[in-house]
């Protein structure tokens, strides 16, 4: 309702085009215009009673896994609990911890829905953790309606980036209607343009993935009693925004 709003003022009221123009608004950075830093999360796969808590600090969620944790395979997507539902979104986070053995598997996730039967969908871009080749990206889609609940749909070979490279790493990714992008840098390297090619990926969509929801983030196979850590972490949505924080 309210892009509806906006886009019908644009057109009838001498706005400046600046105004008008449609660009990248931060929806989420720590907390909302509001204060609110309250984290909503959703199973993509269990595993047995497996759990992982969330906690808050600053711009960043602490994720751990439970002690009594008894599998590995637990994964799980998170997001802010007011971040709006939007076909056009990005997601940008820095993984600033992990364990140091195990197969921890952080990354970014759009377009999260879950309705009223606890069916979940979603895009995700992770961090591949199979046979060691953490420099390797991919990026599936998730419906937990179905077996397997994920169907990967693109790799990407980022070792010119991060090979060899310790935490902590950047992941952004975004979505423009069928396309989806993604973009990653490590250490105290200054964030790449989109337009840098070493640095950034970009995926077609069939159809029927764009769709409104909430943009987020990914969480899997955290060992029991471990932890991993995000900070920096930021959520936008591409439209119009007059003036004034996001409402």
């Amino acid at each position: 309702m309210q892009g509806k709003l906006i886009a019908l003022l644009c057109v009838v009221s001498a706005l400046s085009l600046a105004a008008c123009a449609e660009n990248w608004i931060v929806t989420y950075d720590g907390q909302d215009s509001r204060g609110d830093r309250e984290i909503l999360h959703s199973t993509l796969t269990p595993d047995g009673t497996d759990s992982y808590t969330y906690r808050n600090f600053g711009s960043g969620v602490h994720v751990a896994a439970a002690p009594s944790n008894t599998g590995g395979n637990y994964r799980a997507v998170f997001w802010p609990r007011r971040s709006p539902s939007v076909t056009d979104g990005q997601s940008c986070a820095t993984w600033s911890a992990q364990p140091e053995k195990g197969n921890t598997q952080q990354g970014a996730a759009l377009r999260i829905t879950t309705n009223s039967t606890g069916v979940s969908r979603a895009i995700t871009v992770t961090k591949n953790i199979m046979f060691g080749a953490t420099w390797m990206f991919n990026v599936h889609v998730w419906d937990t309606s179905k077996r397997p609940a994920n169907t990967g749909i693109g790799s990407a070979d980022m070792r010119s980036v991060v090979r060899g490279k310790p935490l902590p790493w950047h992941l952004c990714a975004r979505t423009r209607n069928n396309l989806l992008e993604m973009k990653v840098w490590t250490g105290s390297e200054p964030e790449p343009p989109w337009e840098d090619g070493s640095h950034t990926r970009s995926f077609r969509l069939a159809s029927d993935w764009v769709y409104p929801g909430r943009t987020g983030w990914y969480i899997g196979h955290v060992p029991p009693g471990g932890s991993a850590g995000f900070t920096n972490l930021k959520t936008w949505r591409f439209g119009r925004q007059i003036s004034g924080p996001e409402s």
